[in-house]
């Protein structure tokens, strides 16, 4: 993420009426229950505006398993102020939520409510400094950072943004602000913990976009900052520059990746000149880029140490996340899973001799329902576990505090700093548990325990195994092999209770493996588990074991011929073919490796391709759209391609392709028909496609009588719909199948979409960020084409569906995003009145009808006239990788990349 500032708006505690103010006061700092700190609360109640009088205070305390035991009911004498301390049992490793309400003598809801966490983490032994640094336990940080409870909280490294502020090092130990450095770093030591900065923006241009062309200033400038810190072992050179530069096409994507190569000399040895050992990271980058990755190691690799990367998965489970929600990672094209690429960047990384260090990764509690504060502490324990597991070195969770309001970056801190006084949230806790756990332990290999579960195992410091178990999505029973562990603990570090497998990971102590276990542990798949492989091609698979062991697949769809399985240096490799014919589609198949008694089972996605990537262009009429088609496949082949021939021509109509070389072709419809239409390429090796010639000008039927009530019986049946071969798709629900539908009247616009989107769709955290939510947008041009370009401002508008509370209507929250202002001003407008709508969500489908009056579009629609608009249905399933349907999804930017609408007489 890149960050600027430092604010944190969310507060988990503090819900009172004017009249009475409730507060919740914990003695121990940040409420974090250790060391003998006291759990005791101070319950203080102030009068507002509210006359003296007497109140009843209840207590209520849900522990780490989520048992409720309702507390000792207290009379409260109120004049002025009321306090009382109250001692909060906390029995187990985790959070303990501590609930008071305040209630008026016989009132059944109460005037006052306020919660708090009380966390208490497993305690944790103290590493020497070697373990420290070796240590994969770390978190993003900023200035006023609390030190003492991040150790409590096993953090071994703090990835710290504040040391941008100290720029070329000009005034060490000081800022230009006078932030003394030298005092937070004794502050930072003290804690136990190493410090990464993070030199954000600190050697940038002015504009931000490129690296500072002077080597001299960036030498001198490293070497003061290691000699002004000697005991800093690494700096980080920036933070997620590469957002400036998301078109990497460009000139300036060049420019701003040859000053990046230089910044990396000139660093590396500034660094060197000081003479303290310290290594150079690179700018963490929002994503993971093998392919810049490669670049850079062949341009500097022997200037730095260490390629870091960023990954956000929304509310998704790493175990199944295929796309990066980080700020810029909207369009960003990826073919493997999250796993996948973590994995071909760490391979990469090592086989160069570089550490891979995950640092910026996490899932907010606050973000959407999907998550919360127990899958939060879940899958915060997942992503350490599975990045050993990925050969990743360390793990930075974003961050230490929570961000303000309900976004995608926020609720994700391990301490609520916003509340008076800060309190640690449960995660905290589950941060302990995790260091406890893996801080000094090896990853040594993984077993298969079954379908949907992980097994991953570490050797222990101490000697013996460390076993991490959990399944994903589900529950299963515990594999006969842990049953009997001398010892097994939950996230917490508490003693495992519930004897299954769940999304919570558990672990065990074992002092030996199970023969099986020992000799299927070193089995791994090199492979990516995502395959992919197009029509009349070959894929690869690699699998890393011994000589002895027998490999075969199973459930390969007819139509993939299997190679044969051939040994090399400890590696196992098989070709897999697809024939031609086989459908385009994704198929899921398993790899099985097997011994003496055991069974490994690598479950994969056979994900097929079509040979031939076809891109068409919106067609009008009597003018020509372009197609282009590049062939995907290393043999060349005659592709011929058709459409009904009523509907057009096709110049030329065949064309002779070869290895990833694009043609392009040009098709004009010669039918008034407004619809899609259907291309179809034969190519010579017997493969047929079948891809779609979206229309540009859509047809737009007069209104008639129609009433807005989420029905739409009453429109017109003909003409103004647009439906899936009309629509361009992007995103992972490739079924996503919206239907969308005009019509108009001199008084404005009607617009109407159906969504599938299931069922138990979330209501959106925060509506009015419309571009992260399932919903409607349409850009809208209210002016007929002759109009001069530029004379009449487009209107963006949306529409999402939310919930105003739980089992509250569904309604549509409409806006208007850079809405110009008679003073000349641009606003957000957002929950806009001005227009008419309804919304219906009923099985699995939401339907949104909208009347857009005139005074919305500042001009009337009229017969024959012809305006533009564009206009997309997408789905969105809380912060999760959105799926969108675009009409009519043009080339360019300019109004080539908008469609027509045509109000018919």
């Amino acid at each position: 993420m890149l960050l600027l500032i430092v604010s944190t708006l969310f507060s988990f505690s503090s819900s009172s009426l004017p009249g009475v103010e409730l507060s919740l006061l914990p003695e121990a700092p940040d409420a974090v229950i250790m060391d003998g700190a006291s759990s005791e609360v101070t319950i203080k109640l102030q009068q507002g505006d509210s006359k003296d009088g007497a109140y009843e205070v209840r207590q209520y305390f849900t522990d780490r398993y989520g048992i409720e035991t309702k507390g000792a009911t207290l009379p409260a004498d109120l004049k002025q102020v009321w306090t009382h301390k109250a001692v909060v049992p906390v029995e187990y490793y985790g959070a303990t939520e501590y609930r008071v309400e305040v209630f008026e003598s016989e009132t059944k809801q109460p005037i006052a409510t306020q919660r708090l966490w009380l966390v208490k983490p497993v305690p944790l032994p103290e590493l020497t400094k070697a373990e420290r640094i070796a240590s994969p336990i770390g978190i993003n940080t900023h200035d006023g950072a609390h030190w003492q409870t991040l150790k409590a909280f096993g953090v071994h490294w703090a990835r710290d943004y504040s040391w941008g502020w100290l720029r070329q090092g000009k005034h060490i130990p000081k800022a230009a602000n006078h932030t003394d450095f030298g005092k937070k770093l004794e502050a930072i030591q003290a804690a136990g913990i190493e410090v990464l900065p993070v030199m954000q923006r600190a050697f940038r241009t002015k504009d931000n976009r490129f690296f500072i062309p002077w080597g001299d200033v960036i030498q001198e400038s490293y070497e003061r900052l290691s000699k002004g810190f000697p005991d800093i072992l690494y700096w980080e050179l920036d933070n997620e520059s590469n957002l400036q530069h998301r078109d990497e096409t460009t000139e300036d994507y060049q420019k701003y990746l040859e000053s990046y190569v230089k910044y990396i000399r000139m660093a590396y040895a500034g660094l060197q000149d000081a003479g303290n050992g310290a290594k150079v990271v690179l700018d963490g980058e929002a994503g993971i880029h093998p392919v810049r990755a490669r670049y850079l190691l062949e341009q500097v690799g022997d200037y730095y140490s260490v390629v870091n990367y960023h990954y956000y998965t929304g509310t998704v489970a790493p175990e199944i996340a295929e796309r990066d929600i980080n700020t810029g990672a909207e369009d960003r094209p990826q073919t493997v899973s999250f796993l996948d690429i973590m994995r071909e960047m760490n391979q990469l990384a090592k086989d160069h001799g570089k550490e891979t260090w995950l640092s910026e990764i996490a899932w907010s509690a606050e973000g959407g329902p999907e998550v919360g504060y127990r899958y939060q502490a879940a899958y915060l324990h997942r992503i350490y576990l599975l990045a050993a597991w990925a050969g990743t070195d360390k793990v930075f969770w974003f961050w230490d505090r929570n961000l303000g309001g309900q976004g995608r970056f926020s609720g994700t801190g391990l301490i609520d700093m916003e509340t008076k006084p800060t309190v640690a949230l449960p995660v905290g806790a589950a941060m302990a548990g995790i260091s406890k756990f893996i801080a000094r332990a090896r990853y040594a290999g993984s077993v298969d325990i079954g379908h949907e579960r992980w097994c991953l195992l570490f050797e222990r410091p101490e000697g013996g195994w460390l076993v991490a178990a959990w399944a994903v999505g589900t529950e299963f029973p515990l594999p006969s092999e842990l049953e009997n562990a001398k010892e097994s603990f939950d996230l917490y570090g508490n003693p495992l209770r519930d004897r299954r497998l769940s999304d919570d990971p558990a672990y065990f102590y074992l002092s030996a493996l199970p023969d099986e276990w020992e000799s299927q542990r070193q089995v791994q798949l090199l492979s990516t588990s995502t395959i992919n492989i197009y029509q009349g091609d070959d894929a690869t698979v690699e699998v890393r074991a011994g000589g002895d062991i027998k490999l075969r697949f199973a459930d390969l769809p007819s139509g993939v011929q299997v190679g044969e399985w051939t040994y090399e240096d400890n590696t196992w490799v098989c070709d897999l073919s697809a024939n031609p014919t086989l459908p385009a589609a994704i198929y899921s198949i398993q790899a099985v490796a097997s011994d003496k008694g055991w069974e490994k089972r690598f479950t994969l996605r056979l994900v097929v391709r079509p040979a031939v990537s076809i891109r068409t262009m919106p067609y009008t009429p009597g003018k020509p759209s372009s197609i282009e088609a590049t062939l995907l496949i290393p043999k060349a082949v005659e592709a011929t391609f058709s459409t009904p021939e009523e509907l057009g021509t096709m110049t030329p109509d065949s064309l002779e392709l070869e290895s990833d070389q694009t043609k392009t072709l040009e098709f004009t419809a010669t039918s008034e028909d407004q619809g899609p239409i259907q291309l179809t390429s034969k190519l010579s090796n017997g493969g047929t496609q079948v891809t779609w010639i979206r229309p540009r000008i859509l047809q737009v039927p007069k209104a008639g009588n129609i009433q807005i009530d989420g029905s739409l019986d009453d429109w017109p049946k003909d003409n103004g719909i647009l439906t899936r071969h009309s629509l361009l798709l992007k995103g992972l629900e490739t079924g996503f199948d919206p239907k969308m539908r005009l019509a108009w009247s001199s008084e404005g616009l009607y617009v109407a979409a159906q969504i599938p989107v299931g069922m138990g769709l979330k209501p959106p955290a925060k509506p009015e960020d419309f571009w992260e939510w399932t919903g409607l947008e349409m850009n809208l041009n209210a002016a007929d084409v002759k109009t001069e370009p530029g004379a009449v401002r487009p209107h963006l508008l949306y529409f999402v569906p939310t919930q105003d509370g739980k089992n509250q209507p569904w309604r549509l929250f409409a806006g208007e995003w850079n809405k110009q202002m008679p003073d000349g001003s641009r606003n957000h407008l957002k929950d806009d009145i001005r227009t008419k709508n309804a919304v219906i969500y009923e099985g699995g489908m939401m339907t949104l009808e909208i009347f857009i009056p005139d005074e919305v579009l500042e001009a009337s629609p009229e017969a024959n006239e012809i305006w533009r608009m564009t206009i997309n249905a997408k789905i969105s399933r809380a912060l999760s990788p959105k799926t969108v349907a675009t009409w009519p999804a043009g080339p360019g930017k300019g109004w080539e990349s908008w469609g027509m609408l045509i109000f018919e007489d």
